[in-house]
Formats: C-alpha cells, structure tokens, sequence
C-alpha cells in the first residue's frame, strides 16, 4: 500500500541533530505533521534508511523522533515518524494544533 504525506504541514524551522547510525550531525527541521517532518542536513541519507531526529517544539519542549525516510535529495530528506516516546507524540500534537489555532486566528 503506498504512503502518502499528511496534508497539513506545517513550517518551523527548528535546529536540532540528527543521527544515523553512528554519524551525527546538526539539522534543521523545516516542516512537521504529525506523522512526517522535511529535514535538511548535512548527513547523507538514502530513502529506506531510518534516523533519529531531536528538536525543540519550543525552547523548553524537545522531541526526538526514528525517522523513515521517503524522499532524500541532499541536503533535505523526508520521512515518516516510525517511532517517538508517548510523550513526544502528544507534545507534537498539541504543538501541531496550537500552531494551526493560531494560524487560524490570523497571528
């Protein structure tokens, strides 16, 4: 069954660090769902491969997610969130609909 990407992304840019395997580098996260991110970076990824991706929602609230990566066209990968902690689930959908809220109201 083919995937297919949330339609609503929403922009963040947020810097983080992403790791695969035992290669880590800075990235920037630049879109989020709740079931996928755009990610640029400076780690060279292949479609198949899986990541861990950590950043802040905000500057108290990190997240880190395993990444299934989708689409790669260096410097920016794409995936699905194969796996995150509970915690980070609910926080990327509260940050998520806030962000919406707000967007909403013209802000």
């Amino acid at each position: 069954m083919e995937q297919h990407r949330a339609v609503y992304r929403m922009e963040i840019q947020r810097d983080g660090q992403v790791r695969h395997g035992e290669h880590e580098a800075p990235c920037t996260v630049l879109d989020l769902s709740e079931r996928g991110v755009l990610v640029s970076s400076d780690l060279s990824v292949a479609v198949g491969d899986e990541v861990v991706v950590r950043f802040p929602l905000t500057p108290e609230q990190w997240v880190e997610c395993l990444i299934l990566i989708t689409h790669a066209s260096f410097p920016q990968f794409g995936g699905t969130i194969a796996a995150a902690s509970s915690a980070s689930k609910a926080q990327i959908d509260r940050f998520l609909r806030d962000l919406a809220a707000l967007d909403m109201t013209g802000f």
